[in-house]
C-alpha cells in the first residue's frame, strides 16, 4: 500500500471505530465459520490449527504480492527503485546490486517501494515523473485484484485448497477497501494516485522527500533547485491562509531542514511569517493537532530560532515543549539534540551515531537507507 505516514497519525475516534469494526467482523467470522467448515469439510473434521496456518501465510503472501504489484508498477514505468520492504525483510539496491537485509521496522505489518530518484531539472521532467509515478501506484491494487480471480478459482476445490481461495478472496477484497482510504495523515493507493494525477504541490513534496533516499542523495537534494522553487510556489498560498494541514506543515519542515543543513541560504520572507504565526500559535496548534508532524515543526523552530540569534524563544520551546515530552526514543533524540543545539551542551557523540538518530517514527522503514541520516548529521554538528 501507498502511504503517507506521520507517526501517531490516528485520533481516538478512529481508533474506537476499528475496535468496534473488528469485533463486528471477529463475531461474523466465529458465527459463519462453523457452517462455513461444515460446508467445506462435509465427511471429515477440519484442523484449526492448519486453517489458522493457511490464513496468516495467505496474509503475508497477499501484502507481499501487492507490494510486488508497486515494484513492477514502477520498473514497467521505467522508474529505478531503492528499496522494496516486506515486514521484516528489505531488498536494498546500492547502485550496482542489490542487497537483502534484514529490516526491523516496527512491528508493523506491510510494504513499501521507494523510488531511487533523479534531480528533476525542468517542467517536462516533473510531468514525466508525475505520470509515471501515478501509474506505478496501481500495481499494487492490480496484483491484489488478480489475487482476488484466483481465489475464486480456489474456492470451486474442496478441503483446504478451498480455504486457500476464500482467504485470498477475504484478505484481498479488503486490502483493496483500504486502498480507497483517504485522511488528512493517510493516503492510500486510489486517493495517492489521484493526487499524483492531479495535485502539482503533493508530487513536489513526495518527489523532494523521497530524494532523501536515493542512491546518489547528496547530488540529487543539492541539485534538486527547480523542485525547491515549485515547492516555495505552491506553498506560498498556503502558509499566507495559516493552513495546519500535514502538508503544509511537512513541506515547512523541510524548508527549515534544508536552511538549517545549508541546503537553503536564504528562508523566503512568508516562510519566517509563517513560523513566528506557529510560534505565537503553537500551544493551541498542538491542543488542536497534536501530531508527529505538528511536533517535529516546533522542534525545527526553535533550532530555526536558535540560529538567528532568538535565543529566548528556542529556550521557550524547549522548556514549555520538548522537556515536556513523554519518554520515546524519538523524543529522547529531540531532547538530546535539542540540549546540544540549543543549549550548547556537546552530546555530539551521541548525536553523530547513526544508531541513535531518529528524528520520526519514520526511522522505522528507512533507517537502512543513508541518506535517511543526511540532515541530521550535518544539523547535529552545524552549531
Amino acid at each position: 500500500m501507498f502511504i503517507i505516514k506521520w507517526g501517531d497519525n490516528m485520533d481516538k475516534k478512529h481508533k474506537i471505530i476499528l475496535m468496534i469494526l473488528g469485533i463486528a467482523l471477529g463475531y461474523a467470522a466465529g458465527f459463519g465459520g462453523g457452517k462455513l467448515l461444515r460446508y467445506l469439510f462435509p465427511d471429515k473434521k477440519a484442523s484449526f490449527l492448519i486453517i489458522g496456518l493457511i490464513i496468516v501465510l495467505v496474509l503475508f503472501f497477499s501484502i507481499a504480492i501487492h507490494e510486488m504489484g508497486h515494484f513492477i508498477g514502477f520498473k514497467y514505468n521505467k522508474i529505478p527503485v531503492r528499496m522494496l520492504n516486506i515486514y521484516i525483510l528489505s531488498l536494498i539496491f546500492d547502485g550496482s546490486k542489490w542487497n537483502l537485509k534484514f529490516n526491523h521496522n516496527g512491528g508493523n505489518v506491510g510494504g513499501i517501494v521507494v523510488p531511487n530518484l533523479k534531480p528533476v531539472n525542468s517542467h517536462k521532467e516533473f510531468k514525466e515523473n508525475q505520470k509515471a509515478n501515478a501509474r506505478a501506484i496501481l500495481g499494487g491494487p492490480i496484483a491484489s485484484l488478480l489475487l482476488v480471480i484466483l481465489g475464486n478459482f480456489l474456492l470451486a476445490k474442496d478441503g483446504y485448497i478451498a480455504v486457500i481461495g476464500l482467504s485470498l478472496i477475504g484478505i484481498n477484497v479488503t486490502t483493496l477497501l483500504t486502498c480507497f482510504i483517504k485522511t488528512e495523515n493517510v493516503y492510500a493507493d486510489f486517493p495517492a494516485y489521484k493526487a499524483y494525477k492531479e495535485d502539482d504541490f503533493f508530487v513536489a513534496l513526495m518527489l523532494y522527500q523521497y530524494a532523501a533516499f536515493a542512491v546518489d542523495y547528496k547530488d540529487v537534494i543539492e541539485n534538486n533547485g527547480y523542485l525547491r522553487d515549485l515547492l516555495l510556489e505552491g506553498l506560498l498560498p498556503r502558509i499566507n491562509n495559516r493552513q495546519l494541514d500535514l502538508f503544509t506543515v511537512s513541506c515547512v519542515t523541510t524548508f527549515i531542514e534544508g536552511y538549517l543543513a545549508g541546503i537553503i541560504d536564504e528562508m523566503p520572507k512568508d516562510i519566517r511569517n509563517y513560523i513566528d504565526y506557529y510560534y505565537n500559535n503553537y500551544e493551541f496548534i498542538l491542543e488542536e493537532a497534536g501530531q508527529e508532524a505538528n511536533k517535529q515543526l516546533l522542534l525545527y523552530i526553535s533550532y530555526f530560532y536558535k540560529k538567528e540569534g532568538n535565543l529566548d524563544k528556542a529556550v521557550d520551546i524547549y522548556d514549555n515543549f520538548t522537556l515536556k515530552l513523554p519518554k520515546t526514543e524519538i523524543s529522547h533524540y529531540w531532547k538530546t539534540q535539542s540540549e546540544q543545539l540549543i543549549l550548547g551542551k556537546d552530546n555530539s557523540d551521541y548525536l553523530l551515531n547513526k544508531h541513535n538518530i531518529k528524528p520520526n517514527s519514520n526511522y522505522n522503514i528507512f533507517k537502512k537507507l543513508e541518506g535517511f541520516y543526511y540532515y541530521d548529521l550535518i544539523i547535529n554538528q552545524k552549531f
